[in-house]
């Protein structure tokens, strides 16, 4: 299967969206952690996980989406 470069191009630009997003809310979690009165180790771990979380989230419904696509 050979990908145009317009394919190329969404497809990289839907995993720096994703990664942008898990980005943002990994921070968001951080910052309410530590604002809860957690550790710094504790509030870094709590980003850690939400990232990684909203990442595979994120990378699942795209894989199911470009699945989708190409079965057309």
């Amino acid at each position: 299967m050979s990908l145009s470069l317009t394919a190329l191009t969404f497809l990289a630009l839907a995993l720096l969206s994703a990664v942008l997003l898990a980005l943002l809310t990994a921070v968001g979690a951080g910052f309410l952690a530590r604002t809860d009165g957690a550790s710094l180790p504790a509030s870094l771990l709590r980003a850690g996980v939400t990232f990684g979380g909203t990442l595979t989230l994120l990378t699942a419904l795209l894989a199911m989406g470009i699945s989708t696509m190409s079965n057309r």
